[in-house]
């Protein structure tokens, strides 16, 4: 991998890590990333909605 310039930092905070996994799932399934990105966040938002109804 050709090493990264300075002006190609990603921003502090952001959610690369998640986005690069996301992305290993789709190549290693032949996904578009963009599906597979969808579909994390539908199921976090969907465990997370469970999870406070729960609590009750």
């Amino acid at each position: 991998m050709p090493p990264r310039s300075a002006g190609c930092e990603p921003p502090a905070g952001s959610n690369t890590k998640i986005a690069s996994v996301c992305a290993g799932i789709a190549q290693r399934y032949a996904l578009d990333p963009t599906v597979v990105r969808a579909y994390f966040m539908a199921a976090a938002t969907a465990l997370r909605s469970s999870s406070r109804s729960s609590s009750w």
